[in-house]
């Protein structure tokens, strides 16, 4: 290999390995401990977005499709993590600074009106062990759209699992895409909530059957331990 072909390569291997160990980082969460080399990134660009579940204010770092923080109810400590690991265009703001970001996070959201940001938490988490019991409508699991959304965002760049077959014929009886989890994921929430026609060969079984391992799925693949504040799996 000549000298300018082998440097090309080492510098492609450089950047792959350089955007895969910040998919990690952005995913899986920051270090509270020594600062990061990817807390002084400009990727670290973010705004604080909020959500009410249960009559409880909580916030997060959010940017393009992108979570960006854990989940937390106590906005000083919010701002403070803020101030520590995340950016806005103009540079490293203060906490201060964050909190009244925050504050108004509450007010004003850039994804979502007020109605779809309070959530029924409770509703939502009891919602999937009724749908196990019984297919049948969920209106609990339907509402929390917004919540959804969020949750596909905490993913990152993580692929879903296959499914199993059972599943998988699930889905083609369904008409569901495999590689599109958002998309059939509020799809089949529609048939589940009577807003959206079975298609003919297909059942609500088929239909509780793909969102349960979607939403199964969905849980695993949380990042920043937003599974575990939210009640939806146990610490390990």
């Amino acid at each position: 290999m000549s000298t300018p072909l082998l440097a090309a390569f080492i510098l492609f291997v450089f950047f792959v390995l350089l955007r895969a160990a910040w998919n990690r980082y952005r995913v899986r969460g920051a270090s509270t401990g020594v600062p990061s080399l990817f807390d002084l990134l400009p990727a670290n660009v973010a705004g604080i977005e909020s959500i009410q579940l249960d009559g409880r204010w909580w916030y997060f770092g959010f940017a393009d499709d992108f979570v960006m923080s854990p989940l937390m109810d106590d906005i000083d400590a919010m701002a403070a993590y803020a101030a520590r690991h995340l950016r806005q265009v103009e540079g490293a703001i203060d906490a201060s600074a964050w909190r009244a970001l925050a504050e108004e996070s509450r007010a004003e959201s850039h994804l979502a009106s007020l109605e779809r940001r309070v959530i029924d938490l409770a509703g939502l988490k009891a919602a999937p062990a009724r749908l196990r019991a019984a297919p049948g409508p969920v209106p609990e699991l339907v509402q929390a759209t917004h919540l959804h959304y969020l949750l596909m965002s905490n993913t990152g760049d993580q692929d879903f699992p296959d499914p199993p077959p059972h599943v998988r014929d699930a889905f083609v009886r369904l008409g569901l895409e495999l590689d599109d989890p958002s998309g059939s994921f509020e799809l089949g929430l529609e048939i589940l909530g009577g807003t959206r026609s079975l298609p003919e060969g297909a059942s609500l079984q088929d239909a509780a059957s793909g969102v349960l391992w979607l939403w199964d799925a969905l849980i695993e693949l949380q990042g920043w331990d937003w599974a575990v504040t939210l009640g939806l799996r146990p610490a390990r």
